[in-house]
């Protein structure tokens, strides 16, 4: 049954791809009123990332400064350097309304150095680069806009250390990134694992950057407003992603049983609460109940351990973590050999995922602060051939509710993304893959609200809207009809419960496009 959408989903993007039509070259968005004359290659224009994002070919090879938060990218990391096709993008800046741009040259000393969230001004040429990127066979052709940085405005000096685009940086007695030790059974490197082991630089020296010109000024565009989303891990808009149609309708079993041997070591001192609330939702949207006459085992560390139901690759899942409980999740690979895990969490939630093999050995491992409302695990290699589990707890006990994305590299996958976590009235953005990528984006709301979700997009496209749960359950409007493949937003929204919200975005005919979203309380 959970395999009907999926297959008539492909259907449809192979009856697509096959189409006679002509394809459809992607519309930049409406030019501002900016006159090309002051775009010269001698001298800096201040834009706003808003401006260069959403008028990406007014700024075509300009030299531009922008402000914006410092935010890593996850490294790549592949088994051979031969067969390492990175980004020129290794890194973002993030506004403050949550427009991410990215950026390359630096990376080295930028990653050594600063902090993430820390504000820096920097000019650089914008520019579009289509070229490969990934690890061997893996590798996929990939077209981005991204600004190739000449100069560090500010901070400056920067901690006293010499910058040298591709170069080594001046060693000042500063860490730059711990190596990470991989521990797969071949021992293949780990990308992306936890956001990548960093060192916090002393701040002493490192001046606090002034916006230029009113550069950070947010600039209205198509009637959104401003505001911040939590990236991806590193900060990036970057992982293009597909994903299906959320399939309501299936129940699946869940049960409490022992972990499996050799399970991921859980934190001491938790009191153990056997039970719980949890919900699990294939592609989205059914849910799956806790049987209540199972017993429940303790973890290491007195944390009751709760036996959920299986995770597949392209689908969404939600569960409920009570106080003292660790949710085991096996997770289904379906012949990938790559695989991007996120865990979106109510805000005061504080949580660690681990993937854990058949052995008992950590793969991947993420902790999500309280307030960090989304971890991901990108690019984490697995073998297909292994078994793996997904184990989610609370170090300091607390409790609420998650929702997991997964995806991964196989044949036939479509691959979904977590976009990242959106508070009223702030805007997100992101690229939408062609060939059905969706993306999900989530929000935590009170019980009695009412919400407008509004989109917007390139031309000649249109972005469908689907809100969930945290039970995974479509969310119906004020007339009772639910909110799912909503055309371009979704108003007056009436939220029956306190709790994460998840909102699952495609384009109606599967092309790629630049969009914002916005979630307001009314």
């Amino acid at each position: 049954m959970r395999k009907i959408i999926p297959a008539l989903f492909t259907l449809m993007i192979l009856m697509a791809a096959c189409s006679d039509a002509a394809e459809t070259t992607p519309t930049p968005f409406p030019p501002t009123q900016t006159p090309r004359a002051v775009l010269r290659k001698n001298q800096a224009f201040p834009v706003t990332l808003t401006d260069l994002l959403l008028n990406p070919e007014t700024y075509r090879d300009a030299l531009v400064q922008v402000t914006g938060r410092y935010e890593r990218r996850p490294l790549l990391v592949c088994e051979s350097a031969s067969e390492t096709y990175p980004s020129p993008a290794a890194w973002v800046l993030v506004d403050e309304n949550g427009m991410i741009l990215e950026a390359g040259e630096y990376d080295d000393t930028l990653r050594a150095l600063l902090p993430d969230d820390l504000t820096m001004t920097v000019t650089g040429y914008w520019e579009e680069w289509q070229g490969v990127v990934g690890c061997g066979k893996q590798a996929e052709s990939t077209t981005l806009w991204y600004l190739k940085v000449t100069d560090i405005v500010s901070p400056s000096p920067l901690a006293q250390v010499t910058l040298t685009p591709g170069g080594e940086m001046v060693d000042d007695g500063r860490v730059g990134d711990t190596a990470v030790t991989p521990q797969t059974p071949e021992a293949t490197p780990i990308a992306g694992t936890g956001g990548i082991p960093t060192a916090t630089p002393d701040d002493g020296g490192i001046l606090t950057p002034t916006a230029v010109n009113g550069a950070m000024t947010p600039t209205p565009n198509l009637g959104l407003g401003g505001g911040t989303a939590t990236p991806l891990p590193g900060g990036g808009t970057a992982i293009s992603t597909p994903t299906f149609t959320p399939q309501p309708g299936m129940t699946p079993t869940t049960a409490v049983a022992p972990s499996p041997s050799g399970a991921t070591p859980t934190p001491a001192g938790v009191t153990a609460t056997p039970g719980g609330n949890a919900t699990a939702t294939p592609n989205g949207a059914p849910t799956a109940t806790l049987d209540p006459l199972a017993t429940a085992t303790q973890s290491p560390g007195n944390l009751t351990d709760i036996i959920m139901d299986d995770v597949y690759t392209e689908d969404a899942w939600f569960g409920v973590l009570s106080s003292g409980e660790k949710h085991i999740w096996d997770v289904i690979l379906d012949d990938s050999s790559t695989i991007t895990l996120s865990v979106a969490v109510e805000p005061q939630m504080s949580i660690t995922f681990d993937l854990v093999d058949e052995n008992g050995r950590i793969i991947a491992s993420q902790d999500v602060p309280a307030g960090g409302k989304l971890g991901t695990a990108a690019g984490v290699p697995v073998d297909p051939a292994l078994f793996y589990t997904l184990e989610i707890y609370s170090p300091d006990g607390s409790a609420g509710g998650y929702a997991i994305t997964l995806w991964g590299d196989d044949e036939f996958a479509v691959p979904n993304e977590a976009r990242g976590f959106l508070e009223y009235g702030q805007m997100g953005s992101a690229s939408l893959q062609a060939d059905g990528a969706s993306h999900y984006w989530y929000f935590y709301g009170q019980a009695g609200e009412v919400v407008d979700i509004v989109t917007s997009f390139e031309p000649d496209r249109l972005l469908l809207i689907s809100l969930y749960d945290g039970q995974g359950d479509v969310v119906a409007d004020a007339n009772g009809d639910n909110v799912e493949l909503v055309d371009q937003e979704a108003l007056g929204i009436p939220l029956s419960e306190t709790g994460l919200y998840a909102i699952w975005l495609i384009e109606n005919d599967f092309q790629s496009s630049n969009y914002t979203i916005r979630v307001d309380r009314n």
